[in-house]
């Protein structure tokens, strides 16, 4: 999350994506712990649980312009001595390469911008700019990398409020989320309905708000 100082830890944050898309993956039981621990991540000037994942970003940006991704991705497991970790990582490389495989990505330039409902802020910093062997539109993607699976409706969310920054982050793209331990591009369905999805959007991120408050009571 981005930092502000604040002189009050009830102050809520100003929220990136990445803690939406934990949020609706997470059941309502597993929500409030999240929040929780997002809450002392963001009071803790020198916690930074983003920079776990961070070398696997890099080289899945390093390897999808490589004439050898395997080889990129597999020096990033490489890399890892801690068990636990490497466990996590093979899961990612494994997923990588079904990805690259699938969908030949090339690279394109993309911005960020943010989200509103008019009240709160999220903050969209898609990690890739991509363009699809299988398509001609390109995609703004955010990068999942957690254990716990999307499916099309935790993704919804996350990817409306994509969708709504393209115009400034990747002008004629469209939104997409890849759940990288499997593989799996996640895109809005065509016949999603845009009222449904603003009404989910402001719902989620006033439920996660609330959260924040109570904890901070």
């Amino acid at each position: 999350m981005e930092r502000t100082v604040h002189s009050t830890s009830s102050i809520l944050p100003a929220l990136k994506l990445g803690a939406i898309v934990d949020f609706v993956v997470s059941n309502p039981g597993e929500q409030t712990r999240l929040v929780e621990k997002l809450r002392k991540a963001y009071l803790d000037e020198d916690a930074r649980p983003w920079l776990y994942y961070e070398p696997w970003a890099t080289g899945l940006k390093q390897a999808i312009t490589s004439l050898n991704p395997a080889e990129v991705l597999q020096r990033v497991v490489d890399s890892i001595d801690d068990p636990i970790k490497l466990a996590h990582f093979r899961e990612l490389h494994n997923g990588s390469l079904q990805f690259l495989s699938k969908y030949r990505p090339s690279l394109v330039p993309v911005r960020s911008s943010t989200w509103s409902d008019g009240v709160n802020t999220i903050a969209i910093k898609p990690q890739l700019g991509l363009n699809l062997d299988a398509g001609p539109t390109p995609l703004a993607v955010f990068t999942y990398m957690k254990k716990a699976p999307l499916s099309q409706g935790t993704a919804n969310v996350p990817l409306w409020m994509i969708e709504q920054a393209c115009s400034d982050i990747l002008p004629s793209g469209h939104a997409g989320i890849l759940d990288v331990r499997r593989g799996k591009l996640w895109t809005l369905r065509p016949n999603a309905a845009p009222k449904r999805l603003n009404a989910s959007a402001a719902g989620v991120v006033a439920n996660f708000m609330t959260i924040w408050r109570k904890i901070a009571s």
